[in-house]
Order: structure tokens, then sequence, then C-alpha cells
């Protein structure tokens, strides 16, 4: 008799068990699932029993976040940096892109000769001097180098001065001077002369046929 009330009593709590098993679970068969959205990684998915339906949704890529992971180019003097949009999920596209910051400083350190780059032309005394430029192509306004040599002098200023004296006057010619650069550099072959001749002195004894002539008379 105590084994029959004892077996009913475990038939009641597996009924009752069943019965809630039923309420609170699914199967694939008669059961209302509960079911979550599908996402970008996973299709819909009951909750309860984990059967999907239909497909995941796909990424889509429409948040720009800054993210080592998805540079696409670093920013250079001329462009700011491309990163790849991601996904809320995290996931990268690989073409969808944006930009972000602002383009780096130049860095001016490339010596190329150009006519827009001439600071100052060559002279007699110094190089053409030309600011340096960056490797895009800008032209710097501090950082300059040098190129090719000096011109060479022009010898055509007539300055009188003792150091470019070639030739003292004489009673028969003036002092010849040798042609000056407009630097201060003196000339070797061209030539000025500069005052009169100066006085005779007559300090010579000399006898000579027109001077006995004129003697005589």
């Amino acid at each position: 008799m105590r084994n029959r009330k004892l077996a009913l009593s475990l038939l009641a709590i597996l009924l009752i068990a069943l019965m809630l098993l039923g309420i609170t679970s699914c199967t694939n068969k008669g059961c209302e699932h509960e079911w979550q959205d599908a996402t970008c990684t996973a299709p819909k998915t009951c909750k309860l029993c984990s059967e999907t339906e239909g497909a995941p949704i796909g990424h889509t890529y429409n948040q720009e976040v800054v993210k080592t992971e998805a540079l696409k180019s670093g920013a250079t003097c001329t462009a700011s940096a491309v990163y790849y949009k991601s996904c809320s999920c995290g996931a990268i596209s690989t073409t969808e892109t944006f930009t972000s910051g602002d383009p780096i400083a130049h860095t001016y350190d490339v010596s190329t000769v150009k006519a827009e780059a001439l600071k100052s032309a060559a002279t007699c005394t110094s190089a053409a001097v030309y600011f340096k430029s960056c490797s895009c192509g800008a032209i710097g306004t501090t950082e300059t180098f040098t190129s090719g040599d000096p011109i060479a002098h022009t010898y055509d200023v007539s300055t009188v001065k003792a150091e470019a004296l070639k030739s003292a006057a004489t009673c028969t010619s003036a002092a010849v001077y040798y042609k000056s650069c407009s630097c201060g550099a003196i000339g070797t072959t061209e030539t000025f002369t500069s005052g009169d001749p100066i006085a005779h002195t007559y300090d010579v004894s000399a006898v000579k046929p027109e001077a006995i002539k004129n003697a005589a008379t």
C-alpha cells in the first residue's frame, strides 16, 4: 500500500514536470518559438531551441571608427588619413572609406633646382640660392641650398683707386687704371684713363739739334 502511494506520488510529480516543460520549452513540433532577430553574423534564432530561420542580414558599414586596423592610408602633407568604415559588430569594410584629421606638415628637405624656388640669382661672388621643397612639390620659405657656381666678373666699372692703378700719369699721358667689377674685384685687361698728364719738368741737360738751332736764333 505504501509502495503504491509512493508510486502515485512520483507519477504526479513527473506529470507536473512534463507540463511545466511543455510550457517553458519549445521543440521543433507544436511549440511557439521565441525568436531573436537576425544580426549581421547570425540568422534569426530561437532563444529556446536554437532553431534558425533565414540568413544573416549582412554587414552594414556605416560606422566611422578611427582604429589602427581600419587604416587604409596614413596622412600625408596633401591629404588626411583614410580609414575603412566599420560595421556595428566591429567588422571592417574593404571598400567604404572616410577621412579623419588634417594633413601633416610639409617637410622641406628636397633640394630641387626650379625657377619658382629661386631665392637669389648667382652673382660674381656667390652661387644661386634656392628654397628647399617638400616631396609633394610645395616650396618652403626658410630652408635653402646653393647650386652652381658664381658667374664671371664683369669689369665695367671705372673706379679710381690705388690698387687698380696700371700706370701713373706722366707729362704726356694721363694715369691708367684697370676697370673693376661691381663687387670690387679688379680686372687685368680692361682699362680707362683718369685725370690729365702732369706738368713737364725741365731738368734734363741734353744737347740736341733742335735746341742748338733755337739758341742760335
